[in-house]
């Protein structure tokens, strides 16, 4: 929670669930999380796609993580985000620490931190509500230092399933 605003700090405290153990509070305000649902997997990457670029003209200097679950679902996210400018696919830790747009895993991410985080496959079927999911997807969430994005075709993780997200943390 050190490195996370408070909406992302409580966003990653409810994803653990039970696992939580008592966790300091965040100290700075922070932008709302976003979060999007979509019945199609193009719809969902069009969408994306344009807010990266907006992300990426908007804040030049920014590093922008899209955080995968698995290889798999980066490969596939990454084949349509390659055009963007600075966009990167990185499954073997070797992170530039530049501005631009890393698709990657979770498991790559462990340790490291970003300005913003996309998390585009936070569905159900990639987050059950398991152990490891929540771990998985709490490292996820809590690699941003800015804001977080939440992105699901089809059903939304039940892992975020009553987190208001309307709220203001202040």
């Amino acid at each position: 929670n050190y490195r996370c605003p408070k909406p992302v700090a409580a966003l990653a405290k409810h994803v653990l669930g039970p696992l939580a153990n008592a966790m300091p509070n965040a100290k700075r305000a922070g932008a709302p999380i976003k979060v999007a649902k979509y019945s199609e997997f193009a719809q969902a990457m069009l969408v994306l796609s344009d807010e990266l670029a907006e992300l990426c003209y908007t804040e030049p200097k920014a590093s922008i993580a899209v955080i995968c679950k698995n290889q798999d679902n980066a490969q596939r996210i990454y084949s349509v985000l390659k055009n963007l400018q600075d966009s990167r696919l990185v499954l073997d830790g070797d992170f530039k620490f530049r501005p631009g747009i890393d698709v990657t895993t979770v498991r790559e991410t462990k340790g490291l931190e970003f300005d913003y985080v996309i998390i585009p496959d936070a569905t159900s079927h990639d987050y059950p509500d398991s152990p490891a999911s929540r771990k998985m997807l709490h490292v996820a969430v809590t690699r941003t230092v800015h804001q977080c994005y939440l992105i699901a075709v089809g059903k939304l993780s039940p892992l975020v399933e009553g987190f208001d997200f309307a709220k203001t943390y202040s």
